[in-house]
């Protein structure tokens, strides 16, 4: 009996302090597209318009479009050159969170998976000596059920943040929004399969304190 009651109450407090239990905030996990793109300029090559023979007024002329032929180029330049590392830079985003949350809900749901499969083991022992589990192995199989959901959940996350196009990142920010809700749903699904394997071993805590002999 006293190892029943050490074994419960230390795997209920290895429970209270598991690291699962802190996990991030979420707001971050949606790449948002860039605020503003700082781009050094590239200095642009000097051009030199050949002297040519001439009237002064043919020459001014001359040089005046050159000039503004420079300028038109610089300008392209300038405006292509930050929407490309725009662009670079969102897919760049988007697959980097897309591989932190699937590396992220991977371990939680190793952790958690190993908790129930424990739980579960030492449940079945403790029914083999005579003790009522019901309520602590529907416990358990409510939370093994919440960290089901919580890899399905986690995997649509992850595809949905996978799928996005930079070149149309605008037209599915909607789908980078229902991306992050699914992160959220994910991450509290996991919160709540961590809370029910909790209950679960004071489930078993209470039904091991009946002395079975008597």
């Amino acid at each position: 009996m006293k190892k029943t009651f050490s074994f419960l109450l230390f795997f209920g407090l290895i429970l209270s302090v598991s690291p699962i239990y802190a996990v991030e905030d979420v707001a971050d996990d949606i790449p948002p597209a860039p605020a503003q793109e700082r781009v050094q300029k590239r200095e642009a090559p000097v051009t030199t318009i050949p002297e040519r023979r001439g009237s002064p007024d043919m020459n001014s002329s001359q040089f005046e479009e050159g000039e503004a032929r420079i300028q038109a180029q610089q300008a392209n330049e300038n405006t292509q050159e930050p929407m490309l590392i725009r662009e670079q830079t969102q897919n760049q985003v988007a697959q980097l969170h897309a591989r932190r949350v699937q590396k992220r809900f991977k371990f939680y749901n190793q952790r958690l998976s190993t908790i129930g499969e424990k739980l579960q083991n030492r449940f079945r022992v403790l029914e083999a000596q005579g003790y009522n589990l019901s309520a602590a192995q529907e416990q358990l199989e409510q939370a093994l059920q919440k960290v089901e959901l919580g890899v399905i959940q986690a995997e649509e996350a992850t595809n949905q943040l996978n799928e996005i196009n930079p070149e149309q990142y605008q037209a599915q920010r909607q789908m980078a929004l229902e991306a992050r809700d699914q992160i959220e749903q994910a991450r509290i699904s996991f919160q709540q399969a961590l809370q029910l394997f909790k209950d679960a071993v004071q489930q078993a805590i209470t039904a091991t304190s009946v002395d079975i002999t008597e």
